[in-house]
């Protein structure tokens, strides 16, 4: 009767950390469900670890995969427990072995998910390392193969524009998905690994962005509004070349209206009237200094409305911009308007000068 008392009493202890089993594993992996909708990419055993739901998960399951294996060979010297965590050599109070000393069971120990990781699935840092220097060689192989398929040259001083943008994309994505596996590299080893792929993704934005700088037009230096100077009078001309701005601002509004159908025909059309009534006027080489108080204002409220069609054209493109790309306007994308850009900046430095001259030629009170 004590042995069937007994097999009935481990038929039943089997059967509930069968139950225990199952449930710990839903619980985990609805854990990881939640986390990659929430997050965009697959829960690694870092984020398991250092999640205070999972941990105590991953922690029980440990343990009750580990009795499994031990119920048919027991240790009676030892508890499950203490066999865990006999590596780290500390006792943990949330699992405290009925046999331990009553020394150790005075003490308070604070325990680390790292002393956690290692305890249960080895030394980390070797793991890390050897993982990370596999996917590493995984990447400069597929970023090989790649070239020699494109027909790309190793050295990116023969490579053209073209083979330049393209490097940059392959790099991109292969970091992308390295991060997205393995993280950041955050320990100096680690750092050491990856450093040359990332040297490499580093020199080819470089060389990316001098190439954006030699696509946009460099802008004429004349357009530097002059400092004002007290007790001096000085002569405040418009810039020189009016003209290849209205040519520009013409040639850059058209490319808007065929790229995006949602600009306003009318707005466009009283932006070119306002900059070339602008430009015309300008080309007068107006003295604003010794203009009244009257005539300033009446040019600051002129040039308010040109900036506020602009500005208008300028929010369009941008809005067109994000909802075909998902990004926002960067620099280098704003080559294809760079003279509205120009003329924009160009308005807003006249009307900052312009209020300074009515601000000091207000009465004093």
């Amino acid at each position: 009767e004590n042995e069937l008392s007994k097999d009935e009493q481990d038929n039943r202890t089997n059967k509930s950390r069968i139950r225990r089993l199952q449930s710990i594993r839903k619980k985990l992996k609805k854990f990881e469900t939640d986390f990659e909708q929430e997050n965009g990419y697959k829960a690694s055993l870092e984020n398991k670890m250092s999640s205070s739901f999972a941990l105590p998960l991953m922690v029980e399951l440990n343990a009750l995969l580990q009795a499994e294996e031990n119920k048919d060979n027991p240790k009676p010297t030892e508890s499950m427990d203490s066999d865990n965590f006999r590596n780290t050599g500390f006792q943990p109070t949330a699992w405290k072995s009925p046999t331990a000393n009553s020394s150790t069971t005075n003490n308070s120990y604070v325990f680390t998910t790292e002393d956690i990781f290692n305890t249960i699935f080895g030394s980390r840092k070797e793991k890390s390392l050897s993982r990370i220097s596999e996917m590493m060689a995984d990447i400069k192989r597929t970023l090989n193969e790649k070239r020699l398929i494109a027909q790309r040259p190793e050295s990116l001083d023969e490579m053209n524009g073209e083979q330049i943008l393209d490097e940059k994309l392959a790099l991109q994505k292969a970091l992308l998905r390295f991060e997205a596996l393995c993280g950041r590299p955050s320990s100096k080893a680690e750092r050491d690994i990856v450093r040359p792929v990332y040297d490499r993704y580093r020199l080819v934005k470089r060389y990316a962005s001098k190439l954006n700088q030699k696509q946009t037009p460099k802008l004429d230096q004349n357009t530097d509004l002059q400092p004002i100077l007290e007790h001096v009078q000085m002569n405040f001309t418009s810039p020189t070349h009016h003209q290849k701005t209205i040519d520009a601002l013409t040639t850059a509004i058209e490319s808007l209206k065929s790229s995006t159908d949602a600009v306003d025909a009318s707005t466009v059309a009283t932006t070119t009237t306002c900059d070339t009534t602008n430009n015309s006027t300008s080309t007068k080489e107006k003295n604003y200094h010794i203009m009244s108080q009257y005539e300033l204002i009446a040019h600051v409220n002129e040039y308010r409305q040109q900036k506020r069609n602009l500005r208008s054209v300028l929010r369009t493109f941008e809005n067109d911009f994000y909802k075909k790309t998902g990004r926002h306007v960067e620099k280098e994308d704003r080559s294809n308007m760079s003279s509205v850009y120009a003329s924009y900046k160009t308005i807003k430095g006249k009307i900052k000068l312009i209020e300074a001259l009515i601000s000091k030629k207000m009465p004093k009170q």
